[in-house]
């Protein structure tokens, strides 16, 4: 798996240990973290906006089913990092604890909307 942040981490062959480091340095992981497997056909990946404590808007994609989903409501950082650490274990928990909105072709467009209303306080949905 590949790890990116919105401030200074890209990384391949992630372990868990960098994915708890990213989600303990504020500023290194910036505004986004992305968590993403590629295995030369189709891309997946759990994404998450927010910064420091949140509230944090968390999306999966699976290109290989066309799936792309985003979590109904706001996350706090711990409940993120539990998703992205669940996620990178493999256990399905990351997906079955939260009620997840199908998301149709939007791509980054949600995330960048949040992004731009966090300095104004208003978030968009």
């Amino acid at each position: 798996m590949d790890l990116k942040t919105g401030g200074s981490i890209s990384k391949q062959d992630v372990e868990r240990a960098d994915v708890e480091a990213a989600f303990a340095d504020d500023e290194a992981r910036g505004e986004f973290i992305i968590l993403q497997t590629d295995d030369g056909r189709y891309v997946r990946f759990i994404q998450a906006a927010g910064q420091s404590d949140g509230p944090y808007v968390l999306e999966y994609r699976d290109e290989s089913s066309g799936t792309h989903r985003q979590v109904a409501g706001e996350l706090t950082k711990e409940q993120v990092k539990t998703a992205f650490l669940d996620y990178f274990g493999g256990d399905p928990a990351w997906c079955d604890r939260f009620q997840w909105k199908d998301l149709q072709r939007a791509g980054c467009l949600g995330v960048i909307l949040f992004l731009c209303a966090l300095p104004l306080g208003v978030i968009f949905s």
